[in-house]
């Protein structure tokens, strides 16, 4: 299981980015923990290092986003590993976002950490409603999320 750990803003903004490597600090990669965005600054910082380093001349910047929905923690199956595993070795992104409340778990995360490096960890609520309209399902909830880091960045 990894261990999570925060972030402040001056190791975020140090980061050696580039879309064709993602360089981490000495310390994620030989513990192979999960960096984690836990509040509003953090997010913003987030935002600065993807809009300086993760532009390849595009106007669209070369970062994954993954939703990861749920309360509790779910294990990884092995089509969700090779769903990531398949971006990272072909589209060769700057960034892997899983955006939510938990990480999953299990052999094919604790494989996918070994091999894909770049993976941070947007902690979000799941969202409940929209305008008075309550979400029932997991689908829904997915698409608002998306809709807010489109539209509002959070």
């Amino acid at each position: 299981m990894s261990e999570v750990i925060d972030i402040r803003y001056e190791q975020l903004s140090l980061v050696n980015v580039s879309c064709k490597n993602w360089l981490l600090n000495s310390t994620n990669v030989k513990n192979r923990t999960n960096t984690v965005i836990q509040n509003k600054e953090q997010l913003i910082n987030l935002k600065d290092v993807i809009k300086q380093k993760c532009y390849d001349k595009k106007p669209v910047p070369n970062v994954i986003h993954y939703v990861w929905l749920g309360l509790k923690k779910k294990e990884m199956k092995f089509y969700q590993f090779l769903s990531v595993y398949s971006c990272h070795k072909y589209l060769h992104p700057c960034l892997i976002l899983f955006h939510g409340e938990t990480l999953p778990y299990g052999r094919y995360w604790d494989l996918l950490q070994t091999v894909v490096p770049n993976i941070i960890h947007v902690k979000i609520s799941s969202p409940t409603n929209i305008e008075g309209i309550q979400l029932k399902h997991i689908e829904h909830k997915a698409d608002i999320v998306r809709l807010w880091w489109y539209i509002y960045g959070y």
